[in-house]
């Protein structure tokens, strides 16, 4: 491995053959690591009154109210990539 200029954590200089930053703890990366960037998509659903909805139903229920909102929207979405995927 070659020695690297500096931590990508914090900057911290390594010491000759350190596998590990002195400064964080973070691994000591060799110069020609290169990142791999991945494209993903984020779903964010807000349930609305929740406590609410648990307080009177308890954490049982809402429990299987949320999996069932869950599985609804996650069928969806597989449609959608499906219908809408490139040929």
């Amino acid at each position: 491995m070659t020695a690297a200029t500096a931590c990508r954590t914090c900057g911290t200089e390594p010491r000759q053959g350190a596998r590990f930053c002195d400064g964080c703890g973070a691994p000591v990366t060799a110069h020609d690591t290169h990142a791999e960037y991945k494209q993903v998509t984020v779903l964010f659903a807000d349930v609305v009154h929740s406590m609410d909805l648990a307080a009177a139903v308890g954490a049982e229920r809402l429990r299987e109210i949320v999996t069932g909102s869950w599985r609804c929207s996650a069928r969806q979405l597989r449609w959608r990539i499906t219908l809408f995927a490139p040929a």
